[in-house]
């Protein structure tokens, strides 16, 4: 499974699986942060410290919103300098950070 494949699973709101997992590897994510990321769990604020701890260092959020009428989260990521925004949007708010950090992440 591409990054592309994987943001765009994650971008319609299908749930974490062990493929999902499989495809940060293929990636080359170590093994303990694919770990931090459950998605699924009951407690959210464990899903966001996980998701944060995976920005790149020097990278910043730049925008976060929420679609109510869609039930959509925004998360826009700005690198340093030269490299740009990146978006994800999702059904939570760490899930849209994921993908907005697997989209930077692409070549």
């Amino acid at each position: 499974m591409t990054a592309m494949t994987l943001t765009d699973r994650l971008e319609k709101g299908e749930r974490w699986d062990g493929d999902n997992a499989e495809a940060l590897r293929a990636l080359g994510w170590k093994p303990t942060e694919i770990h931090k990321i459950t998605f699924y769990e009951p407690e959210p604020l464990d899903d966001m410290n996980a998701a944060l701890a995976l920005v790149p260092e020097g990278w910043r959020t730049h925008d976060v919103d929420q679609d109510l009428d869609a039930g959509m989260w925004l998360w826009m990521l700005e690198g340093p300098p030269g490299i740009g925004l990146f978006h994800g949007q999702a059904p939570t708010a760490a899930i849209a950070l994921t993908v907005a950090i697997l989209k930077a992440s692409q070549p």
